[in-house]
Formats: C-alpha cells, sequence, structure tokens
C-alpha cells in the first residue's frame, strides 16, 4: 500500500502501536511448547509400563531375550509421543502466530 494511502486512512500522529503477527514463528514455539510436555509424559509412561508385558515368566524375573529388558523403551515412548504433540502444537501455533507489538 503506497504510502499516501496509509496516511489518508490513518492519520500517523494518532499511531501509538504497530503490531506485526509472525505464523512461522508461532509454529516453531507451538512445536516446543508441545513437545516438552509430551515428551516428558511419554517418558513417564513407559517408565511405568516397563514390566507390564514381563507377566508371562510367571512372577520370575524375565530373561533379556524375553524382550522385557529394554531400556530404550521409556525413551523410544517419549520422543514418539513429543514428536506426535509438537505436530500438534506447530499446528496451534501456526494458526495463532506469533503477535510482536512495537509501542511509541
Amino acid at each position: 500500500m503506497p504510502a499516501e494511502e496509509l496516511e489518508s486512512q490513518l492519520p500517523l500522529e494518532r499511531t501509538r502501536s504497530i503490531a506485526f503477527t509472525n505464523r512461522g514463528k508461532g509454529a516453531v514455539e507451538g512445536a516446543l511448547i508441545g513437545f516438552i510436555p509430551g515428551f516428558i509424559a511419554g517418558l513417564l509412561m513407559g517408565t511405568a509400563s516397563q514390566g507390564i508385558n514381563c507377566s508371562s515368566c510367571d512372577g520370575n524375573p524375565c530373561p533379556p531375550s524375553a524382550g522385557c529388558d529394554s531400556s530404550a523403551g521409556p525413551l523410544m515412548l517419549g520422543l514418539s509421543v513429543g514428536a506426535f504433540s509438537a505436530l500438534i502444537g506447530a499446528g496451534i501455533g501456526a494458526i495463532i502466530g506469533h503477535r510482536t507489538t512495537f509501542t511509541f
């Protein structure tokens, strides 16, 4: 929009602030905000359910070959849930956007 049109629509002496919305930055912020609690929740769920599938050993400790001794399970679940919640957060963040306001 040319400056002449802008001045005819809004007198500059009455302008107190200018606001911009950046959807890309909002998506990044939303992804970070979504990933962190999703990762923690997945890590906790994976840790809590780590021994559940080992009931086939009649109450005795299962051998590693039974597939129950997976220390990477909680980490992988945390990363998976975190990635899923990061995608949701990125979508919401892109819709809302990051708002920057300059006040003078």
